[in-house]
């Protein structure tokens, strides 16, 4: 019977720039060592060094509970490998013998509810998924499998740029040795229409407030305009706060690399929304809000359908009508002048100043 022991150890040799040290898995087998990553650094502070596992750090529970789960699977793996009796080493084991399933690794990594849903769509095409089972073929017929369903050509780039994201990090963490999105080509994001509100559009949603709005319309309007006049997104909204992000009649957008803020000059239509919108309590759902935008849309009597990014749409529509440069509206947007330029366009700004030579004519 092989003698083999696996255990978690902080590597305290490999501390970096933080003060972090790296988690690992010890295998020895036979009296040889090798040792596997874990994607965890911890301060020695926060390591127990007598119950091997991590104390005194956020979410410490879920990581300790992970490096279990990743020991477990070597353990049964060996235990599978000695029954059939294959070969094993601490140093196959290291190379990635062992699988890990893709819905296990990429939960871990989850950052939102649509990471979620993309792990969920993967799995309705082909459940039991390891890593390591991702090639180009299975790519190709994962995107026709896609498409045969009715997947839009943009939420298929939005699918395949979440599995790019995820397959990375699997490779850096030596999860993979062969990238598969190295060589597949990416579905291409295809430029839609941009839904922009104009400024007598704008004007009679202000109208609204002349009337006795509920609540939770009163609420969705002020959100919204406040991403209209600010280009704020809806996670933003969600963490506005006036008194920390309003000074000198100045907006603070975003922090810089540099620590400096991105500033929005405040008007005197903005100063009123803010206004209104500092006394609220933060927005409702996104779904919600759009379904109450459905509502304001009909009360304001305007035809067509706005959502929440609406708004968004509609601060970069006003810098481009107002012939701010783009690079302005770029910064203060947080996008690429490339991606800007499309604001300008809806606008007729490039039109109205490349034609102007004609008033000469």
């Amino acid at each position: 019977m092989l003698n083999f022991t696996i255990r978690p150890v902080l590597w305290r040799h490999k501390e970096d720039k933080k003060g972090l040290c790296p988690i690992m898995i010890a295998i020895t087998i036979n009296r040889k060592v090798n040792y596997l990553k874990t994607s965890y650094k911890v301060n020695t502070g926060q390591w127990d060094e007598d119950k091997k596992e991590v104390r005194d750090y956020p979410n410490h529970k879920a990581i300790n509970a992970n490096i279990r789960k990743q020991i477990s699977e070597l353990e049964g793996h060996i235990t599978v490998q000695q029954l059939q009796g294959g070969k094993i080493t601490g140093k196959l084991l290291k190379r990635g013998t062992v699988q890990k399933s893709f819905k296990d690794f990429a939960l871990e990594l989850r950052s939102t509810r649509g990471d979620v849903k993309e792990v969920n769509r993967l799995l309705e095409f082909c459940p039991d998924t390891f890593l390591t089972d991702i090639d180009g073929e299975f790519l190709r017929k994962y995107e026709q499998h896609e498409r045969a369903r009715g997947m839009k050509q943009n939420t298929i780039n939005t699918t395949f740029k979440y599995l790019r994201r995820t397959l990375n990090q699997a490779e850096r963490e030596g999860l993979i040795k062969v990238n598969p999105m190295d060589n597949f080509l990416m579905p291409k994001y295809e430029q839609t229409d941009r839904v922009y509100l104009t400024d007598h559009e704008l004007k009679k949603l202000h109208n609204l407030f002349d009337k006795d709005l509920p609540e939770s319309v009163y609420q969705s309007l002020c959100y919204f305009l406040l991403g209209c006049y600010s280009g704020l997104r809806y996670s933003d909204w969600k963490q506005f706060d006036a008194g920390r992000m309003v000074e000198n009649d100045l907006l603070r957008l975003r922090a810089r690399k540099n620590n400096e803020f991105v500033v929005l000059p405040i008007g005197p239509t903005l100063a009123g929304i803010i206004e209104r919108v500092k006394n609220l309590p933060p927005p409702q759902t996104k779904e919600a809000i759009n379904r109450m935008l459905k509502v304001i849309s009909l009360m304001a009597g305007i035809d067509r359908k706005i959502t929440t990014h609406v708004g968004r749409h509609t601060f970069g529509y006003i810098c481009a009508s107002r012939r701010l440069p783009k690079s302005v509206t770029a910064e203060l947007m947080g996008i690429t002048v490339k991606v800007v330029e499309v604001y300008y366009h809806l606008a007729g700004v490039d039109i109205v100043e490349q034609a102007a030579v004609l008033k000469t004519i």
